[in-house]
């Protein structure tokens, strides 16, 4: 991996979405200049993962496109942005994650009677 790569921490912030921690400055150059930062999380860090999340929200105006950089600042000289997790083709053991994640059916093994109970 080339050592002036820009690094951090995969996390999960508070609204649930999916994000990056590490060095403030290089993590606004990186998302202002759309270049991928690599993960120092195992199995992720041989993953490329690019910044921004784009959400679609709906307004007096109609359907708006926002793309979400920062996520929040830390006390300590760090950011967490947001990951844009629709660009994944360089992060396969990430995109394996999140598909085991959003493929998870917590009712897979109910008894069907229970879910559907028979009304008599």
């Amino acid at each position: 991996m080339d050592a002036t790569r820009t690094t951090g921490t995969i996390v999960q912030t508070p609204d649930g979405e999916y994000g990056i921690v590490g060095d403030a400055d290089a993590l606004a150059a990186a998302y202002a200049n759309g270049t991928p930062i690599a993960p120092t999380n195992d199995p992720y860090d041989g993953d490329l993962l690019y910044l921004g999340y784009t959400r679609e929200t709906y307004g007096d105006y109609g359907r708006t496109l926002e793309t979400l950089g920062l996520a929040y600042l830390k006390d300590d000289g760090r950011a967490v942005y947001y990951l844009n997790t629709g660009r994944l083709d360089e992060a396969p053991a990430f995109d394996d994650a999140l598909n085991g994640v959003n493929d998870y059916d917590p009712y897979g093994d109910a008894d069907e009677d229970y879910l559907n109970p028979r009304y008599s």
